[in-house]
C-alpha cells in the first residue's frame, strides 16, 4: 500500500493551566534570555485523580465512539510516560473506548519521534487486508515526574493526548469535523544515537523519604546540541529523496520541543523566524506534538502538495518524512 487516508479526531490538554512567567517568579532566578529561548507562556497539568488512559480517552469525541465500536481493526497507542509495565495502557483505553473484541492493540514506547513512528507502524500495518481502520492514540503525562520548581523541564512540558483515524479507503462516513485527506509517504530519513540515550529519560531516582520515584532528567543544552549537530545529515538525506520543486513545496510541522530548537530547525529548513513555532500558548505536548499542530492547520495541511514532519527526543533520535497530499 503507498497511500492511505488520515482524518484527525480530537486532542485533550491538562486541565489546570499553569502561568510559566509564574514558574520562573516562583522558583528563579533564571538565566537571562531564557523566557524567550523556551518561548512557551502557558503549560497544563493533567488531574491526579485521572488515569493516563482515560485522560488519552477523553481526547476521542463521544460522536466518534460509536463508528470505532464498530469498524475499528487495530488500535495503536504511542506514550512514553505510562507507569504500567505490562500490559500497556492500549488494553486499557480498548476497554473504556468498549472497542470489539477483534481489534487488536499495540503499544508503542515513544516519545516526541511517536507520533512519527506510529504513522510508520499503521502504515505497514494497513498492508494486512484485513485492516481496514487505525486509530492511533498519542498520550504523554509528564508533569507526574517532575515538580513545577525543576526549571529544567517545569517550563516546557504539558501532558496532551491525540487521536487520529487512519484507513484504507475514503469509504468511511464522515465522523469527524475535520474532512479525511489521502497521504502518502514521499521520503523518510532517520538517525538515532543511543549512547546519548541519558540526555532525556524517565528514570528511577531514590528519595529517602517515599522511596525510588520515576523523575524526568533532561540535560537541555546537550539535547540541543545534539539536533544542531544531526539535523543537517538527516535533511540532506530527506532532501536527496525528492526533486527541489516537491522540496519548495512543503509546508513544515516541527516538534515544539521550545523556540529555540524550532527555530533552529526552521533555519535549517530556511523558514522564516518563528513561523513554525506554534505552541506558545500549550507548551511541548511531547508524542502529540504533530497531531496537535495538524488539527490546528488542518485546512492548510488539506491545501498543500506536501507536508514534511521534523521531531526530536528520547533515544536520542531524530526522525524527519514527507508524505505527499493526494486530495480526496
Amino acid at each position: 500500500m503507498t497511500e492511505f487516508v488520515l482524518t484527525p479526531i480530537g486532542r485533550v490538554l491538562g486541565e489546570e493551566r499553569v502561568d510559566v512567567a509564574e514558574l520562573f517568579e516562583n522558583y528563579g532566578p533564571v538565566r537571562p534570555g531564557l523566557a524567550e529561548k523556551t518561548g512557551f507562556r502557558s503549560v497544563h497539568r493533567m488531574a491526579e485523580s485521572v488515569s493516563l488512559a482515560r485522560f488519552a480517552v477523553s481526547a476521542v469525541p463521544e460522536s466518534v465512539k460509536d463508528f470505532l465500536q464498530a469498524n475499528c481493526d487495530q488500535l495503536v497507542v504511542v506514550s512514553s510516560s505510562s507507569q504500567d509495565v505490562t500490559p500497556g495502557i492500549g488494553s486499557e483505553i480498548h476497554q473504556l473506548l468498549n472497542l470489539r473484541a477483534s481489534c487488536s492493540v499495540v503499544n508503542i514506547n515513544d516519545a516526541c519521534n511517536g507520533f512519527q513512528t506510529g504513522l510508520q507502524i499503521s502504515r505497514a500495518l494497513l498492508n494486512d487486508h484485513a485492516i481496514k481502520n487505525i486509530l492511533l492514540i498519542t498520550v504523554d503525562g509528564y508533569s507526574r515526574f517532575f515538580s513545577d520548581a525543576d526549571l529544567t523541564v517545569s517550563p516546557l512540558f504539558s501532558d496532551g493526548a491525540a487521536a487520529v483515524l487512519l484507513s484504507r479507503s475514503l469509504r468511511n462516513p464522515t465522523i469527524s469535523s475535520y474532512l479525511p485527506t489521502t497521504v502518502a509517504l514521499k521520503a523518510s530519513a532517520t538517525v538515532t544515537a543511543g549512547s546519548l540515550r541519558e540526555l532525556l529519560t524517565i528514570g528511577s531516582v531514590d528519595d529517602l523519604t517515599v522511596g525510588l520515584l520515576p523523575t524526568l532528567r533532561m540535560r537541555g543544552g546537550e539535547v540541543f546540541s545534539f539536533v544542531a549537530g544531526r539535523l543537517p545529515g538527516v535533511l540532506a538525506d530527506l532532501r536527496a529523496q525528492i526533486d527541489d520543486t516537491a522540496w519548495g513545496r512543503v509546508t513544515w510541522f516541527v516538534h515544539q520541543g521550545s523556540r529555540l530548537v524550532v527555530n533552529h530547525v526552521g533555519s535549517a529548513l530556511d523558514q522564516p523566524e518563528d513561523s513554525l513555532f506554534r505552541a506558545t500558548n500549550y507548551g511541548n505536548v511531547v508524542s502529540s506534538s504533530i497531531p496537535f499542530q495538524l488539527q490546528d492547520n488542518w485546512d492548510k495541511v488539506r491545501q498543500s502538495d506536501f507536508i514534511g514532519f521534523v521531531t526530536f527526543g528520547v533515544g536520542m533520535a531524530i526522525s524527519a518524512n514527507v508524505w505527499e497530499v493526494r486530495g480526496d
